[in-house]
């Protein structure tokens, strides 16, 4: 009797382990890959872009017109070509929703050609037969909060809201000489300034296919009085695998800056014998341009590579 006691006890014990082993089992699988995989794939990206584009300036300023009155389009009057600018750009994606960006560029442009007929540069009227140099220079950078406000959970399309800082450094200058006298000028100009200003925009995704992704962007502000910018692309992007990608499309920024010359007007330096005054004034009386205004419209197609970790 005590053997089969003892024999009962011994299967019961042996029988309650594997049973309990059993119900352990699911436990001790419960963390899995996937979870991991998502937090890496989401909120812990950093993507590094290197893009180059063959930007195409056009600048226009009522700082140097002609006798009519109008002003000139001067990258093409003074030769001031296309050109190749390389710009950097960074984006971390530090939250699922939420990702922080930054890119550069810089350009410097020079232009040197000869004019028959008077010029009026600077209100200071230009005798015919000259010749022109000109120097400008534009560092732009941009600092920002991107928000994905719809679309992340298909991951086919999305929209998110952009709050950036623009800072841009803009200097020109330029030298006029005459051609009886062409190692002096006659008359020289140096300007700059840098300024920041706020950019509120929206870009907006689709991706037709796991490979590539459309998207379209534009972000801008106006100064009011003292002008405005706008800085917008549109472009697509082939996603190599889950580390790279090749981007391509065509960009727009447009810088418009206006200085109101009544600002320094004033009827009794007009009589007191203030010249410079008295040109703007019969400036405006004649060709009714009161401004002095710039703008500088930079755009042209793109192409970049990305690396994504």
């Amino acid at each position: 009797m005590r053997c089969v006691v003892a024999l009962l006890l011994i299967c019961g014990f042996v029988f309650g382990g594997i049973a309990n082993g059993q119900e352990a089992a699911p436990a001790a699988e419960a963390p899995e890959a996937p979870v991991q995989e998502e937090c890496a794939d989401g909120p812990s990206t950093f993507e590094l872009y290197l893009r180059a584009t063959f930007l195409k300036l056009d600048v226009d300023t009522s700082l140097v017109r002609r006798v009519t009155g109008e002003k000139l389009e001067l990258a093409d009057e003074l030769g001031m070509d296309s050109e190749t600018v390389p710009e950097i750009r960074m984006r971390w994606r530090f939250a699922e929703h939420h990702s922080l960006t930054a890119s550069y560029f810089g350009l410097d442009q020079s232009g040197n050609d000869i004019f028959i007929l008077p010029l009026i540069v600077d209100d200071n009227l230009s005798g015919m037969w000259g010749r022109l140099e000109s120097d400008l220079s534009l560092d732009y950078g941009r600092l920002g909060w991107r928000w994905e406000v719809a679309g992340r959970e298909t991951d086919r399309f999305s929209v998110e809201t952009i709050l950036d800082a623009a800072i841009f450094n803009v200097d020109a200058s330029y030298k006029r000489f005459d051609l009886l006298n062409p190692i002096f000028p006659t008359d020289e100009d140096d300007a700059d300034g840098t300024a920041g200003i706020p950019l509120v925009g929206v870009r907006v995704e689709g991706m037709p296919t796991d490979y590539l992704n459309l998207y379209a962007e534009a972000a801008g502000m106006s100064a009011g009085k003292y002008g405005n910018i706008i800085d917008g692309e549109l472009g697509v992007q082939i996603l190599l695998g889950k580390y790279f990608t090749l981007e391509a499309g065509y960009r727009l920024l447009s810088i418009h800056g206006e200085y109101d010359s009544d600002d320094d007007k004033d009827f009794g330096d007009f009589l007191s014998g203030n010249w410079r005054l008295r040109r703007v004034i019969l400036n405006q009386i004649l060709w009714n341009n009161d401004d002095d205004e710039a703008d500088i419209d930079l755009s042209g197609p793109f192409i970049s590579g990305a690396i994504r970790f």
